[in-house]
């Protein structure tokens, strides 16, 4: 049973489904075939990592990035290699910079006006952290996060 279902929009428009398996935190996957908003979904396949919780956003050159609570707590990311919507994913990355001594449990992500990613996260304490793209070159470095 899935416990968390998020989408996310490749570069080219279609859809990118995930659900986070309630039993292990394992991820399941399935797209969109084509561009046409009728078009038929792939069938359901793996993809790596276990997770408490998920969350998708786009960075300015149109490239999907997946950020996740792992089980263990910590918060982890990755994205798409080069913008082409059939690219590969980069491997996670551990991204908890400046809240090191923290755990989490709920992540969302979001697009701020200018393009940036903007990124949100509760801790087991019930406060809310944040952190952002310091520019909108997609490369571009995170802040460090800071109490909401």
């Amino acid at each position: 049973m899935a416990k968390r279902i998020i989408a996310g929009l490749l570069s080219d428009g279609r859809l990118q489904l995930w659900a986070v398996n309630d039993s292990d935190g394992s991820m399941q996957t399935r797209w969109k075939q084509t561009i046409y908003p009728d078009a038929a979904w792939t069938n359901w396949s793996t993809f790596d990592g276990r997770v408490k919780d998920i969350a998708a956003g786009n960075l300015p050159d149109g490239r999907l990035q997946l950020f996740a609570i792992g089980v263990d707590g910590m918060i982890y990311s990755r994205w798409k290699q080069i913008i082409h919507p059939d690219a590969a994913w980069t491997n996670w990355q551990q991204m908890n910079s400046g809240a090191m001594n923290r755990t989490f449990e709920s992540i969302g992500a979001g697009n701020l006006p200018d393009g940036r990613l903007q990124l949100f996260i509760g801790d087991t304490s019930g406060n809310i952290w944040s952190m952002w793209k310091q520019t909108i070159h997609p490369d571009a470095a995170w802040t460090n996060f800071t109490n909401f």
